[in-house]
């Protein structure tokens, strides 16, 4: 049996919340100004997205502005992993 190390690169410190938090704002504002979304073969919105995790899936449940069910999306989260 031939066994081999490797040598992982060290990692990057994480970046200061102030600037994460200028990220997800930034991030926010660009889904709030520049996606559409349209459902086929249905009225229109406002829509509502919620995110959720679920047994390594991340679920996206869109329903209407009245909280009316349009659609609910399962995806794994499992091509995702890091070896």
């Amino acid at each position: 049996m031939r066994r081999s190390l490797a040598r992982l690169p060290p990692r990057l410190p994480p970046k200061p919340v102030s600037d994460r938090k200028r990220e997800l704002d930034v991030a926010i504002c660009d889904l709030l100004d520049t996606n559409t979304f349209a459902r086929v073969n249905h009225s229109g919105g406002p829509y509502r997205l919620s995110l959720a995790l679920e047994e390594r899936r991340l679920i996206l449940s869109i329903t209407t502005g009245a909280g009316g069910h349009v659609l609910c999306h399962h995806l794994s989260l499992t091509p995702f992993r890091s070896c």
